[in-house]
């Protein structure tokens, strides 16, 4: 016979029974199913940027030691290699001791590799003033000092005067008469002989003129003189080659622009100065080049001309000669 369940009352029976009922009416909870977790997708790889290729500048720099490059550096601004060196290295050096180890370092090969490709740079950027630096070096270097001082032999007082007798100019003839007329008068007072006027070789006395070759005083020879020029009427490249005037205790003194330096310096911007030398071909063309030293030939040329056009008259000799 089967067990009865004991019935509850009071209020723990009627707490029991609400529970009971409560059970039933709660559905049950469904379990939680998990879902597998989907993968992000990746990140897209960043494209790898190849680095820049150096230049070969750089590609040389980066092989030397950095004193060289300081070097160069300073060399390219005044080519003072004894300078750049002291700069570069030691202040404190000899003069003599850098001037010896800077002439070594331009013979070694990447300074002179590195000093060309700068080079082409300096005048690749500043085409220009390129142009206006070569131009006035040629101009200095290639002018006719001639067209500033000249030194002549001119014609000597006996070269063309009557006979070949001692020549004056017009005014010194006119005050060597006035003197005669004056002892003329003194001798009449003193009751004693006029002296007699002696033309001697006469007047037209020009130094302008070349010496006389028949001359039995100077022999063709002449007398020697410095002549300076009048610097209104200078070429472009005597112009260039001119740098000021003084008067000193000798004298005017005309001072110059060296021409020495100024080829110089032409040899070593154009790295002509040693054949064995990596050069650059095409810093500044062949064709170039020869028109400017033409340009410069033919303006000390004009000069020349307009210079002794202006300056000199031809001697009588060479005027009988002429046809």
């Amino acid at each position: 016979m089967a067990a009865k369940t004991p019935v509850t009352t009071g209020k723990d029976g009627q707490a029991q029974q609400s529970k009971a009922t409560a059970a039933r009416k709660k559905p049950a909870t469904p379990r939680a199913t998990t879902k597998p977790k989907t993968p992000k997708p990746a990140a897209p790889a960043e494209p790898v940027v190849p680095a820049a290729p150096l230049s070969p500048e750089d590609e040389l720099i980066a092989v030397m030691d950095p004193r060289h490059v300081e070097f160069v550096e300073h060399y390219l601004v005044d080519h003072n290699a004894t300078k750049a060196y002291l700069t570069a290295f030691n202040p404190e050096l000899a003069e003599n001791v850098a001037r010896s180890a800077a002439s070594r370092l331009l013979t070694t090969v990447n300074v002179k590799k590195l000093l060309c490709v700068r080079v082409k740079a300096m005048f690749e950027r500043t085409e220009d003033l390129q142009d206006r630096m070569l131009a006035q070096q040629f101009a200095i270097a290639f002018a006719d000092p001639n067209e500033l001082v000249e030194h002549r032999r001119e014609a000597c007082r006996y070269c063309y005067g009557e006979g070949h007798r001692y020549q004056r100019k017009t005014s010194e003839q006119d005050r060597r008469r006035q003197d005669w007329a004056k002892a003329v008068d003194e001798a009449i007072e003193e009751g004693e002989p006029p002296p007699e006027w002696d033309e001697e070789g006469g007047i037209g006395y020009d130094p302008r003129k070349r010496p006389h070759e028949d001359c039995p005083e100077c022999f063709g020879e002449g007398e020697p003189r410095i002549v300076i020029k009048d610097t209104r009427d200078l070429s472009p490249g005597a112009r260039a080659l001119y740098a000021s005037a003084e008067l000193t205790k000798e004298g005017y003194k005309i001072n110059t622009h060296s021409q020495e330096k100024a080829r110089d310096v032409l040899l070593k911007i154009l790295k002509l100065f040693d054949d064995k030398a990596e050069i650059i071909v095409g810093v500044i063309p062949q064709d170039k080049l020869d028109d400017m030293y033409a340009r410069a030939m033919a303006n000390a040329e004009a000069g020349r001309a307009r210079t002794q056009g202006r300056s000199r008259l031809p001697s009588a000799t060479n005027a009988e000669k002429a046809p």
